[in-house]
């Protein structure tokens, strides 16, 4: 195939009028792409083959062949933080540039084979396969009907049993884990199968496992803001002989739990550090509680309004002159937050995975106490493994608490 004889590239995204990517980021955005996603840019953007072509020179499914582009195209365009029509768009301009890569080189990087299957795929007559109606079957338009019919009920299972990833997730959805790591094997090296491999490990449990396809830099890119936060937690400012333990630091909900060294019957009380005079004093009277368990776990009342945005500092029972201190971040903020866990942490991932992957997003937003009740719950799923109890004793460390203090 020439230049000359390059057929117009089929889009998967629509983005008329927005300008190509940039060459240098085009071609970042290509490398990218795995082995298969970038033979498929090659003959797709680039030399403008349609998807069936393209797949019988790959021996792909047309379907396989359609969702692995589009799914690469998508990963890279998140990636770059572009939208996938303008990546493509981007990607096609770049492939088919007279002098970047030149067109023989674009056909020279494709395998021998590949191009011989394309050749003989494009020389082959249109509607050679056609049928014709015989005496007394059924006629062209029947047959249309009969196809269309079998596509509409089929089509959703062959797609299904063919792509590999989704396949992998109804599987993980089953909660058959070992067949959906069988399934995401067959996306070779993808981060997305990377990922979704780790996810199916920290489901059972196997966080060291998880986290060694994490570490992958791909692999963990692929989950944004969700990836492995295994840097050095810098310690929350406190005073180490303050009985109020919990909430410390940044705080994501309005109604916190209270955390405390059991003492004699006292007052809890709860002061807005940015401006006292505004709002007035919230004060409990706590029970004796001293004999009991070495720490009280105390609810923000039902019935009292929940706090406002901004720093308030508290003390417990028998500590009046030590206090503690946390912030409440805005309801803006909490929403923001919210939306962008909610779009992330679908219902197809396992919850243990969910919980870890919650645990890793706040950490990242600086919500320690929220990623220790997350890895309290790991804990307590998993008693007999080491990495979520070490995880919870470096975030307690930062907040200068015992790790009992997540733990009831």
């Amino acid at each position: 195939m020439s230049a000359a004889s390059a057929a117009e590239p089929s889009w998967s995204w629509t983005a008329p009028g927005q300008a190509p990517a940039q060459a240098e980021l085009a071609a970042r955005a290509f490398a990218s792409l795995d082995d298969v996603e970038q033979q498929l840019a090659r003959l797709v953007l680039g030399l403008g083959a349609d998807f069936g072509s393209a797949a019988a020179a790959l021996g792909l499914d047309p379907s396989v062949a359609n969702w692995r582009l589009g799914e690469g195209l998508r990963r890279v365009a998140q990636e770059a933080e572009l939208e996938p029509g303008v990546l493509e768009r981007g990607l096609s301009h770049w492939l088919r540039a007279g002098d970047s890569p030149p067109w023989p080189t674009l056909q020279r990087a494709l395998p021998p084979t590949v191009c011989e299957r394309l050749a003989t795929r494009q020389a082959a007559p249109r509607g050679a396969d056609a049928l014709e109606p015989g005496p007394g079957g059924l006629g062209i338009g029947s047959l249309a009907l009969v196809v269309l019919a079998a596509f509409v009920f089929l089509a959703y299972g062959i797609l299904r049993d063919e792509n590999p990833l989704w396949r992998g997730r109804a599987l993980a959805r089953q909660g058959e884990y070992a067949k959906a790591r069988s399934a995401f094997t067959e996306l070779g090296p993808a981060p997305e199968a990377r990922a979704w491999t780790a996810l199916c490990w920290l489901a059972e449990g196997e966080f060291e496992r998880a986290l060694a396809l994490l570490r992958d830099s791909d692999a963990g890119a692929y989950l944004g803001n969700f990836r492995p936060m295994e840097e050095r937690l810098a310690p929350v400012e406190h005073d180490p002989d303050s009985p109020a333990l919990l909430p410390r630091g940044l705080v994501f909900v309005n109604r916190p739990r209270f955390v405390f060294k059991a003492a004699s019957e006292g007052t809890l009380e709860l002061r807005h550090a940015d401006d006292p005079g505004a709002i007035r004093p919230l004060r409990w009277t706590i029970p004796d509680s001293a004999g009991a368990d070495a720490l009280v776990h105390w609810s923000y009342p039902e019935s009292a309004g929940g706090l406002k945005t901004g720093t308030y500092v508290w003390t417990a029972p028998g500590g009046e002159n030590h206090p503690a201190a946390f912030t409440v971040i805005s309801r803006e903020q909490a929403r923001e937050l919210q939306l962008a866990v909610q779009g992330k942490l679908g219902y197809e991932i396992p919850n243990t995975a969910r919980i870890w992957l919650r645990a890793q997003f706040d950490l990242r937003q600086g919500l320690l106490q929220q990623a220790g009740d997350g890895y309290a719950q790991l804990v307590r799923l998993f008693p007999e493994q080491e990495y979520p109890r070490k995880r919870l004793a470096d975030i307690a460390r930062a907040l200068g608490v015992d790790p009992a203090a997540f733990l009831r």
